[in-house]
């Protein structure tokens, strides 16, 4: 089963300020590397198993 598409747009869009806080916790200079990393694994998992490319968002 699907889910709607306003769903699926917000899932992408959560991901993607996941992904943006990861980015800028990594730039501290005392950021946990380790943690950032496994954090970035988990989110790209959920990208991976949970979406399995059931959709795609279309470019500007």
């Amino acid at each position: 089963m699907k889910a709607p598409e306003n769903i699926q747009i917000a899932t992408i869009e959560t991901l993607q300020w996941a992904m943006i806080y990861c980015r800028n916790y990594s730039l501290i200079s005392d950021a946990n590397m380790e943690q950032v990393n496994e954090l970035m694994e988990a989110i790209h998992d959920i990208q991976v198993h949970c979406l399995d490319g059931q959709m795609e968002r279309s470019k500007p």
